[in-house]
């Protein structure tokens, strides 16, 4: 829940809201991007502040245990 006020908070302050795709969808066919709003990558914003990790497209982790 963290996590999601956090992100709703960016994304509710930011002025320029940019959406990076990757042009190669992943193994179930979905378009892979990345979020920026205002300049800032929101998935290594979350990340720094110990409230998202790091996904390399392997096995599912329980992220809960990893944040810890």
């Amino acid at each position: 829940m963290t996590a999601t006020k956090r992100l709703r908070g960016l994304i509710y302050a930011a002025q320029t809201v940019t959406l990076d795709t990757t042009g190669k969808p992943n193994k179930y066919r979905r378009v892979l991007a990345n979020l920026n709003l205002d300049g800032l990558d929101v998935g290594q914003s979350l990340i720094g502040e110990n409230l998202a990790v790091p996904y390399d497209g392997g096995k599912r982790i329980k992220w809960c245990d990893v944040l810890r």
